[in-house]
Order: structure tokens, then C-alpha cells, then sequence
């Protein structure tokens, strides 16, 4: 069994998790956020794994190395332009830096 002094605590850090969950579920604009950021998510990562290689399987006949490549391709282009991003987005301002996006 385990000590009493671990099952208090682990109930007392559950409780404030509640506490704090409650507090942000009880905000109408935190909700609204999350649920598009949500929806954005779930569409953008089923058009990344699920349509695109369905696309280039079947409509450009790539073969399983070409998808892992065009995959890890994506991986490095997304990886090298975080930095200009973040860059542009600092300098001129998140909508300025959207707007190419």
C-alpha cells in the first residue's frame, strides 16, 4: 500500500487540477479558442497524413521511399523557415506575416 502522505498529495494536486480546468471551461472565449484551434489541427494534420499521401500514391505514383522523401522534405522546408517566420513575425507584425502564409 502506499504511504497516507502520497495519496494526500496526489488527491490535493488532483483537486487543483479540477479547480484550474474548471476555471477555463467556465470561459466562454477560451472555449470558442480552443475549439478552432482544434478544428484547425485535426483538418491540417488529416491533410498532411492522411490526404497527401493518398494523393501521391495514387494520382503521381509515387512508391513508398518517394513519399517518405517528399514527407521529410516537407519536415526540412518547415523546419528551415521557422526562424524567417518568427523573424518576420517579430519585425513587421503577425497579420503582415500571415499574409504570404
Amino acid at each position: 500500500k502506499e504511504p497516507s502522505s502520497l495519496r494526500k498529495s496526489i488527491s490535493q494536486v488532483w483537486q487543483e487540477w479540477r479547480n484550474a480546468a474548471g476555471q477555463f471551461t467556465s470561459d466562454r472565449t477560451f472555449n470558442a479558442v480552443a475549439l478552432a484551434n482544434a478544428g484547425f489541427n485535426f483538418t491540417s494534420i488529416s491533410a498532411k497524413f492522411v490526404l497527401l499521401p493518398m494523393l501521391a500514391l495514387d494520382t503521381w505514383g509515387l512508391g513508398a521511399s518517394g513519399l517518405g522523401l517528399a514527407m521529410g522534405a516537407m519536415s526540412v522546408l518547415q523546419l528551415a523557415a521557422a526562424r524567417p517566420a518568427a523573424h518576420l513575425a517579430d519585425v513587421y507584425g503577425r497579420r503582415m506575416a500571415l499574409i504570404p502564409g
